[in-house]
């Protein structure tokens, strides 16, 4: 679509109307951008030819392409998020269930993460990997990643479990996604030689030790 058939289109709506669904229109853009070729492919004009938007209708919606890769990050994370939300019943950490249903529900959640990124390759790359090479996204990733554990911690752990020490809390949200960031990077390469039902398996075992277990020490 060129910047012209885009007026065409649009005409007789709103102002705000136009620049929420052009915006739209360029985050699905750099999520295949970044996605499939890296961040190091992400530009204006690529981003605009994809998008089928004109520059200076990029810059009525972002000051540059650091803040377009950061509102695609945080879409990418939010559906991720939306995706393993759904895979425990609602309201089920707040019925304290048995240990032992827990670690079933924090199974499915990975299993339906896995699925998610599966079916979203490009989400996987974004979340996983350029966060974590990219030296904008970077610093947005420390802060991100931890906080997406905390809220799979809230999600499926009983209350019990969740009742940690707030300094041992953090440190263990941020140790877990570090590690399972690293192991979602080796399999989503193609590299890994380990299955899909071994992922499932190990991140299930190594989560549930870390946050369930109550560390010693005041």
């Amino acid at each position: 679509m060129s910047p012209n058939d885009d007026e065409n289109r649009w005409r007789g709506t709103s102002s705000d109307e136009r620049i929420d669904e052009r915006r739209d229109r360029m985050l699905v853009a750099c999520r295949d951008i970044v996605g499939k070729q890296g961040g190091s492919a992400l530009a204006v004009r690529a981003v605009c030819r994809a998008a089928g938007v004109s520059p200076r209708h990029f810059y009525e919606c972002f000051p540059d392409t650091d803040s377009l890769l950061l509102a695609t990050y945080e879409q990418s994370v939010q559906q991720l998020l939306i995706a393993v939300t759904s895979a425990a019943p609602a309201d089920f950490a707040a019925c304290a269930p048995d240990p032992a249903a827990a670690r079933r529900v924090l199974r499915s959640v990975f299993d339906t993460a896995i699925s998610h990124l599966e079916k979203h390759p490009e989400d996987g790359r974004i979340i996983f990997g350029e966060a974590l090479t990219n030296n904008f996204l970077r610093t947005h990733a420390v802060m991100t990643l931890p906080k997406f554990m905390r809220a799979v911690k809230e999600l499926t752990l009983p209350a019990p479990a969740r009742q940690r020490k707030a300094r041992y809390g953090s440190l263990e949200s941020t140790l877990l996604a570090g590690g399972l960031a690293a192991v979602f990077i080796e399999w989503l390469s193609g590299t890994s030689d380990f299955s899909r039902d071994d992922l499932i398996t190990y991140c299930t075992d190594i989560t549930w030790a870390v946050l369930s277990t109550q560390p010693d020490g005041k």
